[in-house]
């Protein structure tokens, strides 16, 4: 047994439970071997994490290397554009183990070194990416990757794929032309139609006043699960929250999990409700998508704790925001039924759910994690701070400004197109 048969078995092991249950136990079961037995190689639990993100940054970086030198050689940002596209979405395609590390333990933590400066020390030109996206929306381009693989892979709670098979050449392809499309394109609004918007009257004439009050006790369950994520929330720290004794909060939920499902039912319902009525205003399909958009980025801007709680959903499920999951009710997508993709976009798509699901994705994980888009008329791009621990300051995202809502739209309707020189 070597070490690379030790880092390997974490990643299948750990991945299975999406990173939820990390005890070299599950290793050494994974591997037929005693527990001390992992320990002539690893001295903890940390080391061995350390070791696997090592692994996987050598792994990705050999794979992604030569594609983004032929990136790095071509004149236009299309073709820069597919080279990426297809170096991220082959890789992960292939490595639905390296996927779901990648979300929990690169992307979804805080490092001394960025990930961007430890590809670059192992030979990948990440500089392309800053020449000709300058202006992009870089955090909603890496979401929509993030999101495309989740559910590419159809993983759910717990973690396991729905066909623990390699995928073929033409279901990769097939992504990749997928990926390509709805980065470049977005679902395919014609520029006049976005074009004869006028943004501030239409966020005018939405208001919080028409949400009812919220559940005090549900606000306190939220801030708890803002802090320590649904998977490692306890009764206990509900209770320091809200001041309820545990006994108190079993009057009110049966369990954590039926906890759980009360407070993201409710949210959900809250959103649906304040996004349908601001909808109301307007017949026009551009106007209606951009007045849904708006509608739920500022009850999420007002609820921060929910925000957050709805990220750790989002990245710690990777079905991100399944329809199958009882926390998030259908009539959520409904909010984007009369959208009508591109044909193109349409003969790529493999469920009806991408579309609404994918926005949803995009407008939580953007407003979490904020973006930057570079230079030029983007260089004020908001991002929200955080303290020494890497923890969000809540208050901070009340300060989201409306732009950030405007910039989403532009992506989601015209893709990357909106934002690059063309020819």
């Amino acid at each position: 047994m070597t070490k690379q048969d030790i880092i390997q078995a974490a990643f299948r092991a750990w991945g299975r439970s999406f990173y939820t249950i990390t005890s070299l136990g599950e290793v050494a079961k994974e591997l037929g071997v005693s527990k001390p037995a992992l320990y002539r190689h690893f001295c903890s639990k940390q080391a061995l994490l350390d070791a696997m993100y090592d692994s996987f940054m050598d792994d990705y970086a050999s794979r992604i290397r030569d594609d983004y030198k032929m990136a790095a050689e071509a004149a236009e940002y299309q073709e820069v554009l597919f080279a990426v596209i297809r170096a991220i979405v082959r890789y992960f395609a292939r490595n639905a183990d390296a996927f779901v590390f990648s979300l929990v333990h690169v992307y979804g933590v805080q490092r001394r070194e960025k990930t961007g400066e430890l590809l670059i020390r192992r030979g990948v030109d990440m500089g392309i990416l800053d020449r000709f996206f300058r202006d992009a929306p870089s955090q909603a381009i890496m979401s929509t990757f993030a999101f495309s693989m989740a559910y590419f892979h159809r993983l759910g709670m717990n973690g396991e794929a729905a066909a623990a098979r390699e995928p073929s050449e033409q279901e990769i392809n097939r992504e990749i032309s997928l990926v390509c499309c709805i980065v470049s394109n977005g679902i395919g609004f014609q520029k006049e139609e976005i074009e004869l918007l006028n943004y501030e009257a239409l966020e005018s004439q939405v208001s919080l006043t028409s949400v009812p009050e919220e559940n005090k006790l549900l606000h306190a369950v939220a801030e708890a699960v803002a802090g320590a994520g649904p998977w490692d929330v306890s009764m206990g720290m509900v209770s320091r929250v809200s001041g309820l004794s545990k006994s108190g909060l079993y009057a009110h939920f049966k369990n954590k999990r039926d906890m759980l499902i009360q407070l993201f039912v409710t949210e959900f319902d809250r959103i649906i409700n304040y996004a349908e009525h601001s909808m109301q205003v307007s017949a026009v399909t551009a106007e209606r998508l951009y007045l849904a958009i708006f509608a739920i980025c500022d009850y999420l801007r007002s609820r921060p704790d929910i925000l957050i709680a709805l990220d750790w959903l989002r990245v710690r499920r990777i079905g991100p925001l399944d329809p199958a999951d009882k926390m998030v009710p259908f009539r959520l997508y409904r909010i984007f039924e009369d959208i009508k993709p591109s044909p193109e976009l349409r003969g790529y798509l493999q469920g009806e759910d991408w579309i609404p699901a994918w926005i949803l994705s995009l407008l939580v994980s953007s407003l979490v994690h904020g973006g930057r888009r570079g230079g030029g008329q983007f260089s004020q791009w908001f991002k929200i701070p955080k303290d020494q621990r890497g923890r969000l300051f809540r208050e901070d995202f009340s300060r989201i400004p409306n732009e950030v809502f405007r910039v989403l739209y532009r992506f989601i309707t015209r893709g990357i197109q909106e934002f690059t020189p063309q020819g």
